[in-house]
């Protein structure tokens, strides 16, 4: 996914997530007045850490916190309601901030993991390359030179691209 689609995926989904929890506050404050869903203020977060990173989750928090405690304000609950309400979507937020941290390790570890093995399939390509070589080189000697220096010039071919890869790997994992 591209860099622009990826930002518009990301800009849609807090849009989702705003209109979402205006839906909550619509409902919390019309449909059930006086009722305590505040778990259903919890969803986009949970959404959030899940597939996103711990800003997102940061984000979408603070609008959860916002749009609760304005529901808590107009709408009928107890004020003796407020600080659990208040308090469990702190919670929640501070507990999707963590998931949302390790599913981003875990993201970026399986991205490495992913590039080490296209590179260890790649230098195991090379070294069949280079080996295959070598064992016509050793099994035919009578080879006339144009066809030696042809197969000499695959085999340190294949030897400086292994040996890019190698860079290119070890610089991957610095």
């Amino acid at each position: 996914m591209n860099l622009i689609s990826h930002r518009f995926v990301r800009v849609l989904w807090l849009i989702v997530a705003w209109a979402y929890l205006l839906l909550v506050l619509a409902a919390d404050l019309v449909v059930w007045p006086g009722s305590n869903i505040s778990i259903l203020y919890a969803l986009p977060i949970l959404i959030a850490a899940v597939y996103e990173s711990p800003l997102y989750v940061n984000v979408v928090g603070t609008l959860t916190l916002v749009l609760a405690i304005v529901s808590l304000i107009i709408g009928e609950t107890p004020k003796i309601i407020w600080p659990a309400t208040l308090l469990g979507l702190a919670g929640v937020i501070y507990l999707s901030n963590i998931l949302a941290y390790h599913s981003q390790e875990s993201r970026e570890y399986r991205k490495k993991r992913d590039s080490i093995l296209n590179a260890a399939q790649e230098l195991r390509q090379l070294m069949t390359v280079i080996l295959g070589y070598t064992q016509v080189l050793y099994a035919r000697p009578e080879l006339e030179r144009p066809t030696r220096d042809r197969i000499l010039i695959r085999i340190e071919d294949a030897a400086h691209r292994a040996n890019q890869e190698v860079a290119d790997l070890l610089r991957a994992l610095s």
